[in-house]
């Protein structure tokens, strides 16, 4: 006999077209009636949509609770985590989907106690390294709804789905989502009808794929309260039915499903507009969101966990508890919605306030490390302390920012420096100044803000003091060269010529290099859609200027074009805005190429993409991904799409940081910071910059026929405007080049994309300025100072392996973590050397001790902790 496991449950998206602040208002209503009914019948089960968040604000409402809480998911009632928000998995970074789950399952446990269930029943869509990333947090199966097409990339809903390490998760999809089950009015009236006409259509559906002995059957919805007396309506249907019907739990159904023999393996994304929309062009929507989260992804994980290990190893006290806190505020983000943008524009305000908030407590943080050494080292006005927060040695240029009295200094002890700018303050009279024999009043003098490039060597995972004097001359600066159409260092050349970039790497010629292309969108924040006859227009590059100093290069290339104002000019041209861009290509000797866009948007309703040559005309490209690479080739898109898929399957792909096109010579790889969206286009990717829009969903897309994505056309909605979502404003952009010859090399462009986001962290003790980092004015000089070295390294990393991440130990007082991770296909071994001097333990990503070898596999990670030997 077949068993229909019915799951009751709630689907909760934090925020949406309503904000998180009207959830929390649900979450007080709905989830005390959750705990009652609960409470009141021992043998009910109810799942919280896999994150732990929600249960965690409730709580913070209603502390009184706890114990009722504990109690219920203790005795298998109640079920939250494994994640902390529904993330989203194609636009976020693996580190962040991983201190996710780490987070969503610490809290989950101090609630009572965590799921285990790989649960993302809306996300849209997923990278091909989940089942690597749940794994490694020892977590074995999946749940999902978007992304899957039977017979295409699995033959059943239920199926192992192996990463690419080959790590395996059992799968589990709901094909007509995560409301199938739902229990109406009617279905309570007529329990026959939903016994043997909904459930029975369900599970022919399912068993027309494969004859499964045990199907998955949700019942709930969007912020759905809890079904009553579903014991009782339970024990009708088993009366009716021929099926065993049980009050079920998703951990429960997937135990009983590892157990058929007959679920076929599948590696790859899941992406297929199949049986559900999966909004294939949102990773262009809201991209100044996109991009301020990238930012502050990295500034954690490349500065500010570093930092605070960096500072614990010398013994200086810093709550782990703010770390997390600060992850709290950005794993909020990562919802699908929210991260996506397919939200209202209070929502965007929202999630740009976290932003915000996570980058003011990230900058308390980092100024209170810096001080706390400099103040240890007694450093002088003129002293700077630079630190390096790769496990590896730097040699190169660092970029500080300091205050000078003098005008004209020079750098002791180090390479060379080079003026970036430079701007004079004025000196004040009659300024206060506090002391113990009460206020006197001092006449200041004026200083200069100086940035500047220093070339200086660096220990890893570190620093150093460097030090300035007074000099004759001012700092060597980039001086304008004419007559001169290019820039060069020993590989790359870069020319202007007629309007066209052009780019010439070891004897091969990349023509029209760099370009930009923009065309009307007639879509909404769910998807890019273009508009009847309407073509891509090429913006023009005007004129432009070289800077040199010594082996440091500068192009400054700029442009401006006339485009339609709005969606209804595009066709007509009746009215034209200008735009304007300025494009700046970095050359120094022994590194790649470095570019930096700058975009003035004043049109709307548009899409925006950068244009890259490669010299490659297959369609094949390759993406990386979380911790690994895939191949996309363009897909024959059948021209009966609309009666096979819920939105055009459009060959428009999702990366992490890079994209690469290879043809029998050489490989172009294109770095990113934040962009996630390309398209391959014969010998061109094309990476989505802009795609804005004044609509949260619109109906009878190009693309997206039909209904608008949302409930903008449920009945009683109404459509909501995004006017924030047309993203008017200057946007910078950042990315970069690499060209190796012969295929893709998987090794190099790790490193390479690792390499390009190290980050530039100096520090200079401030008199002159005490407002140059917010908190100086406030942090007391009443430090317990330590004896510290003027430079200090706390390991440096020899193994040839990528160092992931490295953190205080969120779950203990003790130690680091540090995560290594191999998104190669070769098996690395790690040796640890430079640890010799710390006790090492294996875990895995949730913080669990594990036993397990030095191997790092194929596209997996290795995650230890480390303290030292007493």
């Amino acid at each position: 006999m077949k068993k229909i496991h019915l799951v009751n449950h709630t689907h909760w998206d934090r925020e949406w077209y309503f904000t998180l602040q009207d959830s929390l208002v649900l979450s007080d209503i709905v989830f005390s009636k959750v705990i009652n009914e609960l409470e009141n019948n021992p043998n009910m089960k109810f799942e919280i949509d896999g994150q732990a968040s929600v249960v965690e604000e409730y709580l913070r409402c209603n502390p009184n609770d706890i114990g009722r809480v504990k109690k219920l998911i203790e005795n298998k009632q109640l079920f939250i985590g494994p994640w902390y928000t529904q993330t989203d998995c194609l636009l976020v970074t693996d580190e962040s989907i991983l201190k996710n789950l780490l987070i969503g399952i610490r809290e989950a446990n101090k609630m009572g106690g965590s799921s285990m269930c790989g649960y993302l029943p809306d996300t849209f869509g997923f990278n091909a390294q989940l089942p690597s990333l749940l794994n490694h947090a020892g977590i074995n199966n999946f749940f999902s709804w978007r992304g899957i097409d039977y017979g295409v990339n699995v033959d059943a809903p239920y199926y192992i789905w192996k990463g690419l390490s080959g790590k395996k998760v059992v799968g589990a999809s709901f094909p007509y989502g995560y409301s199938i089950g739902a229990i109406f009015k009617k279905d309570y009236e007529d329990p026959d009808y939903f016994a043997n006409t909904r459930i029975k259509n369900y599970v022919d559906f399912i068993c027309q794929w494969k004859n499964f002995n045990n199907i998955l059957m949700p019942v709930g919805g969007d912020q759905k309260n809890i079904t009553p007396n579903f014991e009782e309506y339970v024990e009708k249907l088993n009366e009716l039915s021929d099926y065993e019907i049980l009050i079920s739990d998703y951990q429960s159904f997937a135990d009983d499903l590892i157990e058929e023999d007959s679920l076929v393996e599948y590696e790859g994304d899941l992406r297929a507009p199949r049986f559900s929309r999966i909004h294939r062009t949102i990773g262009g929507i809201r991209m100044p969101l996109k991009l301020e989260n990238f930012d502050i992804e990295q500034k954690m994980i490349r500065r500010i966990e570093p930092l605070a290990v960096i500072a614990k190893s010398l013994g200086i006290h810093l709550s782990t508890e703010i770390i997390v806190e600060i992850w709290k505020k950005i794993l909020q983000n990562h919802a699908h919605d929210s991260i996506g943008g397919c939200v209202s524009d209070d929502v965007t305000k929202d999630i740009l306030q976290r932003i915000k908030e996570a980058n003011e407590l990230a900058d308390g943080v980092e100024n209170y490390i810096k001080k706390y050494i400099s103040e240890s080292l007694k450093l002088e006005y003129n002293e700077i302390l630079v630190f390096n927060t790769d496990p590896i040695p730097f040699e190169g240029y660092k970029e500080i920012e300091f205050i000078s009295k003098e005008e004209n200094i020079r750098f002791l002890n180090h390479g060379k420096s080079i003026l970036i700018d430079k701007e004079y303050i004025p000196g004040r009279n009659n300024i206060k100044l506090w002391n113990s024999d009460g206020d006197t009043y001092i006449n200041e003098d004026g200083y200069y803000k100086i940035k500047a490039k220093i070339y200086c060597k660096l220990p890893a995972m570190g620093y150093k003091v460097i030090s300035f004097e007074e000099s004759d001359s001012s700092l060597d600066n980039l001086q304008k060269v004419t007559g001169k159409n290019y820039i060069e260092n020993s590989k790359y050349r870069f020319e202007f010529n007629d309007g066209s970039i052009d780019m010439i790497c070891e004897s091969n010629v990349y023509k029209d290099f760099i370009r930009l292309k923009d065309m009307g969108n007639g879509g909404d924040t769910y998807d890019f859609s273009p508009i009847p006859e309407d073509k891509e227009i090429i913006l023009s590059w005007e004129n432009f200027e070289v800077y040199e100093y010594d082996d440091y290069k500068i192009m400054v290339v700029r442009g401006s074009e006339k485009l339609p104002k709005n969606l209804e000019n595009r066709l007509s041209n009746n009215e034209m805005e200008e735009v304007s861009y300025e494009l700046k290509i970095t050359l120094i000797e022994g590194e790649n190429a470095k570019f930096n866009l700058v975009f003035d948007n004043t049109i709307y309703s548009h899409r925006l993409r950068l244009s890259v040559n490669t010299n490659s005309d297959c369609g094949n490209s390759y993406s990386q991904i979380q911790n690994g690479f895939y191949e996309y080739d363009n897909k024959i898109i059948d021209e009966n799409w609309k009666n096979i898929y819920e939105e055009k399957p459009v060959n428009i792909y999702n990366m992490d940081k890079s994209v690469s096109c290879t043809n029998e010579e050489q490989t172009v790889t294109i770095f990113t910071n934040g962009l996630k969206e390309y398209e391959k286009n014969e010998d061109r990717i094309d990476i989505t910059l802009l795609s804005t829009t004044n609509q949260l969903g619109k109906p009878n897309l190009l693309w997206r026929p039909g209904r608008a994505s949302g409930d903008t056309t449920n009945a009683g909605h109404i459509m909501m405007p995004t006017p924030l979502a047309e993203e008017i404003g200057l946007i910078e952009y950042k990315f970069g080049i690499l060209v190796n010859d012969g295929p893709i090399d998987e090794e190099l462009i790790s490193k390479e994309s690792a390499l390009r986001l190290s980050q530039d962290i100096s520090y200079q003790k401030q008199e002159l300025n005490k407002f140059v980092n917010r908190l100086d004015n406030k942090i007391w000089y009443d430090f317990e100072y330590l004896e510290l070295p003027r430079e200090y390294s706390l390991f440096e990393n020899i193994d040839n392996v990528l160092m992931t991440s490295i953190y205080p130990a969120f779950t203990n007082d003790d130690g680091f973590v540090i995560r290594y991770s191999n998104p190669t296909n070769k098996d690395k071994n790690l040796k640890f050397e430079g640890l010799e001097d710390y006790e090492i333990k294996y875990l895995d990503a949730v913080e669990n001790e594990i036993e397990t070898d030095s191997i790092i596999r194929a596209y997996d990670y290795k995650t230890i902790s480390i303290s030292k030997r007493v």
